[in-house]
């Protein structure tokens, strides 16, 4: 199953908290295990770099809750998915979906709510010191 949310309300300019990073859209699967409760989540992220990056984006997406770790009673109801988007070892962006789990004739089910998503930016550094170091001595 495949859920996609387009993100281009939410998408960063550079002016928006210093970003150099606009997200586009977020795709979650599921993935093809016949568990819709158990299944891990598989992304594709679609973002516009403003400007040129020197180093990585990593985006940090938690896995599924471990069933076996939930009490019986407490299997049913709303949750989230956290997916975190990094650069340089900062955390600039972090989205989040509610995500309803149900339980269809006790066979467990989660429903992401795509169109809840919550958008938080934060500001960071995109150019550390060493990278303006080597920027200036190439000039």
């Amino acid at each position: 199953m495949t859920e996609h949310v387009n993100l281009s309300q939410f998408k960063s300019k550079r002016t928006d908290h210093n970003s150099r990073v606009g997200i586009n859209s977020v795709e979650i699967r599921m993935g093809p295990y016949e568990c819709g409760f158990c299944n891990e989540y598989e992304t594709t992220v679609i973002f516009e770099a403003y400007e040129s990056l020197l180093h990585d984006l990593i985006w940090d997406l938690a896995p599924p809750p471990d069933v076996k770790k939930i009490r019986v009673d407490e299997l049913i109801g709303t949750t989230q998915i956290i997916l975190k988007a990094k650069y340089n070892g900062q955390e600039f962006l972090t989205l989040e979906w509610p995500v309803s789990v149900n339980s269809p004739a006790l066979n467990l089910t989660r429903k992401i709510r795509m169109d809840q998503c919550s958008v938080k930016a934060q500001e960071i550094d995109w150019e550390d010191e060493k990278d303006v170091e080597m920027e200036n001595s190439q000039s």
